[in-house]
């Protein structure tokens, strides 16, 4: 093992508690001994413990009183296996249905012992793998990519219609240079919140944050339904700015105004998984549209929101003629349009 996995042992008879020890070190475990209910809070409070075993007749507390404590404490990474005489069956199996993995009665034979630790520690390493799984995995990619890998759907790079959105914060370089960098995180947190829960509510796939910039993208039934939902994103997330300044003055005491700009396009791009498949894979598109929509980005005003290109005639708002302008990386000058933001 790459390091010694470490074990708490609690029992007030030491002769037990010391033999214990010594079985466990010569298999390779870390040990540590407690004594009485209290001094085995106090050696989770110092130490991270991979398992604890627990006898349930303590001196100064129950071992399910104490049990109860670890397990508030710690729900997602203890593993507690109980150790109990013949006469305290019924409080052991009582301790397994409220959360300890197993138990072991008292006297036991060290085998048995063996297998009971390298089962509970299985389990506790296939429990970490769902926490994981749970609290990063699943939003390291959105959920509509999260389903298609469940349901064994071949995402390799195929041509798509799709309709790509950028958009990032309108003078964020001052910003960083003029609040403190834990203000800026919250800043960075509650704008990004605001640009998932709109991207999803509009059936839309958030790609990557950038910095300060979001990219999303839109894949419908057609092409006027997916520019509609793309375009929608842009108008709630400008009207929605007030209220993210407000929350964030009543988080922060500051007083911020902030301003996004926006870039939309559409047209055939790849979609699918890209990158090293020995280092790391993204759900991502690619394509003229990407680039159309961040150079639009890049040209838009504080809060305003720009199409080009083939977009234009699929907005379903009034739009206003910027006119044709050329763009880095455009062999032709291309139409932009801005949205008329509806109230």
């Amino acid at each position: 093992m790459s390091h010694a996995q470490k074990i708490l042992i609690v029992d007030d008879d030491h002769r037990l508690v010391d033999s214990l020890a010594v079985l466990l070190n010569n298999e390779g475990y870390e040990t540590a001994k407690a004594f009485t209910g209290n001094e085995a809070i106090e050696c989770l409070g110092r130490d991270n413990f991979d398992l604890v075993l627990l006898d349930i007749v303590m001196p100064d507390m129950s071992g399910l009183t104490i049990m109860d404590n670890m397990n508030r404490e710690y729900p997602e990474t203890l593993v507690i296996v109980m150790m109990t005489g013949h006469a305290s069956t019924e409080s052991a199996i009582k301790a397994v249905r409220t959360g300890a993995f197993d138990y072991l009665r008292k006297p036991f034979e060290y085998e048995a012992l063996l297998r009971r630790v390298e089962s509970a520690l299985e389990r506790k390493k296939l429990a970490h793998e769902k926490h994981v799984l749970d609290t990063y995995v699943r939003k390291l990619i959105s959920p509509q990519v999260f389903e298609a890998l469940n349901r064994g759907e071949d995402l390799s790079p195929r041509n798509e219609d799709v309709v790509v959105g950028f958009s990032d914060i309108r003078g964020f370089t001052k910003l960083t240079n003029t609040i403190e960098m834990f203000q800026l995180n919250t800043v960075l947190e509650y704008f990004f919140e605001l640009c998932a829960e709109t991207i999803d509510q509009a059936n839309g796939i958030l790609d990557k944050f950038i910095g300060d910039a979001v990219m999303w993208f839109h894949k419908g039934q057609s092409l006027r339904e997916s520019v509609e939902q793309c375009i929608r994103v842009g108008t709630t997330l400008v009207r929605s700015l007030k209220a993210l300044d407000k929350r964030l003055h009543r988080r922060l005491h500051i007083k911020l105004r902030t301003q996004v700009g926006i870039g939309i396009a559409c047209g055939t791009c790849a979609v699918g998984i890209f990158g090293s498949q020995r280092h790391r894979l993204q759900y991502s598109v690619m394509g003229p549209a990407v680039n159309l929509a961040s150079r639009l980005c890049s040209e838009a005003r504080p809060n305003e929101i720009l199409l080009g290109g083939e977009v234009i005639e699929y907005c379903p708002y009034r739009t206003t003629k910027i006119g044709f302008r050329p763009l880095k990386g455009f062999d032709h000058e291309v139409e932009i349009r801005k949205v008329s933001i509806p109230k």
